[in-house]
């Protein structure tokens, strides 16, 4: 199955409810863990939470941030500012730090990630087949007759992607598949990087598509933070 659009998604996420408390944190954990293997939700948390500190994953963890610590680097620290300092830590993090969930074709995901002043999980195509959550594809605005063109082009993309499955690994088929395709991802950073960030990415000279998000990303953070300023 195969769609084709040109929304480009922008969705603030509130990261303090994690630092709420620890049930909370590991809730949050788990549900922004499984984007990257295609599931919707985090059937069980708790469990999810444990393999991904066995097995070391720890890069999720990076979305759990409270005053200068991170749960990824300091993991019985934050732990204990959670359990003890809860209204504290959510009143802080409300003021200073901003979590967004996108999603957007990988050629603007790319020109974003640019900025590696942010926390990424982005949804993996090594492990999310289309079978788990089908292809969606960008169609700028152009001649339609260049659309049917494109449109064919997609379905010859997603049909050999199929046929490689056959016989290889999703890393393996995925290297058919144009930077067209949409992509998820969460990016959390502070104050400072989204300045930094939205000081670039608003500018006239910007790709359309890119400068698009960064304006709805803007208009969020202006609600969130009246006194925020690029």
């Amino acid at each position: 199955m195969m769609t084709v659009n040109n929304e480009l998604t922008v969705k603030y996420i509130d990261q303090s409810i994690a630092l709420q408390s620890w049930e909370n944190c590991i809730k949050f954990i788990a549900d922004i863990a499984t984007l990257s293997y295609g599931n919707l939700e985090a059937r069980n948390p708790e469990r999810l939470f444990t393999f991904l500190l066995e097995q070391e994953h720890y890069s999720v963890f990076e979305f759990v941030r409270v005053y200068d610590y991170t749960l990824r680097h300091h993991f019985e620290l934050v732990k204990q500012i959670i359990k003890t300092e809860p209204k504290k830590a959510v009143e802080w993090n409300k003021k200073n730090v901003a979590t967004f969930y996108l999603k957007v074709p990988i050629f603007v995901a790319r020109q974003i990630m640019r900025h590696r002043a942010f926390s990424y999980l982005e949804m993996s195509r090594r492990y999310v087949t289309a079978k788990k959550i089908p292809f969606e594809f960008y169609m700028p605005d152009i001649d339609e007759n260049l659309k049917q063109e494109i449109i064919q082009f997609y379905q010859n993309a997603s049909e050999l992607y199929q046929k490689i499955l056959q016989t290889a690994k999703p890393e393996v088929a995925r290297i058919v598949l144009p930077v067209s395709l949409y992509t998820q991802f969460y990016m959390q950073g502070d104050r400072k990087a989204w300045s930094n960030f939205l000081y670039y990415r608003l500018q006239n000279n910007v790709q359309p598509e890119t400068r698009i998000v960064a304006e709805k990303i803007y208009t969020i953070l202006k609600e969130l933070w009246p006194d925020f300023s690029v």
